[in-house]
């Protein structure tokens, strides 16, 4: 069987991706638990792809940065028990 050939993705798509994965491993653990299960926290992309230099490094670097900030909060949220609204 032969192996589907690798698609062109943009950077628009690749940072997309970057931003559902900081969203999906920083916030629910639902979310968290599905992307490790499916070896997506560990993808740079859904499947496998080229596009130029350029775009793969500002996505990946993108992609660290954005994770970082959501962890950031996430955890002030947390230490702060602001997750939680009171009635």
């Amino acid at each position: 069987m032969e192996k589907p050939p690798k698609r062109y993705i943009r950077l628009t798509k690749l940072i997309r991706f970057q931003v559902q994965k900081a969203m999906a491993t920083n916030l629910l653990d639902i979310d968290k638990n599905y992307w490790i299960e499916k070896g997506l926290n560990k993808k740079n992309y859904h499947y496998k792809f080229f596009t130029d230099p350029f775009s793969y490094l500002f996505s990946i670097s993108f992609g660290k940065f954005i994770s970082n900030k959501i962890s950031k909060n996430a955890k002030k949220v947390k230490e702060q028990k602001l997750d939680k609204v009171n009635q």
